[in-house]
């Protein structure tokens, strides 16, 4: 494991002014094996989207849900499911990242 990741969840913080506001947090900052599975070209209503699938590998961490996501560095990575390994030992979780097609 040698991507150093953030587990992230989008919550609500206030502000010094007490205003409430959603924003993504961080959780958890581990260390991960990242691995792409496949890409394929998608049709969304902003135009055409470049999907990337990738699954990272972590240690196990009990709570992690779909409504969260992965950063690492710059790039986002929505959770779309996850996959217990071993004995409670690591923790798949299989995500996907968007960019977005300058060209259509």
């Amino acid at each position: 494991m040698k991507n150093r990741v953030e587990v992230q969840q989008y919550t609500t913080v206030k502000d010094d002014w007490n205003h409430e506001t959603k924003t993504w947090a961080a959780l958890h900052t581990v260390w991960a094996e990242k691995k792409y599975k496949n890409s394929q070209l998608v049709s969304e209503v902003e135009g055409l989207t470049h999907v990337v699938n990738v699954i990272f590998r972590i240690r196990f961490i009990d709570g992690i849900t779909t409504k969260m996501r992965i950063k690492e560095g710059s790039n986002f990575y929505d959770i779309v499911g996850m996959k217990v390994l071993g004995n409670q030992e690591v923790l798949e979780l299989i995500t996907i990242e968007r960019h977005g097609d300058s060209s259509s």
